[in-house]
């Protein structure tokens, strides 16, 4: 829909209002979205240069894995929270962008101290580390975590993620009429529940009280 959200400011807003509605559907306790869900494949690295740790020179810097979440999106999938902050509704625009980082980035960078407050380039933005959350695994439950960070979603497709009192799926027909009262021309995608992504071997964890939608922004 790009009349409709032209820009990254327009599409936080609509993310907001996403999550404030399905929130208040009875049965979600949390919502939050993120633009690729773990275990549905890996994306492509960017580099990232931290402050300080700056790339010799003729040296590219490290590549590390990038996503991009709403406020909400590590509280619906039940990811641990090591230090720090997960993302506020509304970051405004500070001249650094908030930035969490993988327990196992934090491990290889400051192993003995915080990473509070660390400043990292990444692409082109200059950001700040507000909080380190736990690994999580990106193509497979039998491969490693890759050293990720997350920065505010922006403009994009978003996958939504509930996680629920009840049946996961028993939610969808008001989660659909919900967004339809944000906005009917938002299409959605696929519909399921996080056991079906992450197959019987993580049937037992906690990201079986999760519903996830895909929407195009």
């Amino acid at each position: 829909l790009p009349t409709k959200y032209r820009d990254d400011r327009a599409a936080t807003q609509l993310h907001n209002r996403l999550i404030e509605r399905l929130e208040a559907v009875p049965g979600v306790a949390r919502a939050g979205g993120i633009n690729r869900l773990p275990l549905t494949g890996s994306g492509n690295g960017v580099a990232a240069v931290i402050e300080e740790f700056p790339p010799a020179e003729g040296e590219l810097p490290p590549a590390v894995n990038f996503l991009r979440t709403t406020s909400g999106y590590f509280e619906a999938m039940g990811v641990p929270l090591i230090e720090g902050r997960t993302f506020a509704a509304d970051e405004g625009d500070a001249d650094l962008v908030p930035v969490l980082i993988s327990e196992s980035l934090k491990r290889q960078y400051w192993p003995n101290d915080s990473a509070l407050g660390k400043r990292i380039t990444v692409g082109q933005e200059r950001a700040q580390v507000v909080g380190v959350v736990e690994d999580l695994r990106d193509e497979r439950v039998d491969e490693p975590p890759r050293r990720s960070m997350y920065l505010p979603a922006a403009r994009g497709a978003i996958t939504m993620t509930l996680r629920t009192t009840v049946e996961p799926l028993s939610v969808v027909d008001a989660a659909r009429s919900a967004i339809a009262e944000i906005d009917g021309d938002l299409p959605l995608g696929k519909i399921g529940s996080m056991e079906r992504v992450v197959g019987d071997s993580m049937s037992r964890t906690s990201f079986t009280a999760s519903v996830v939608m895909i929407a195009e922004i």
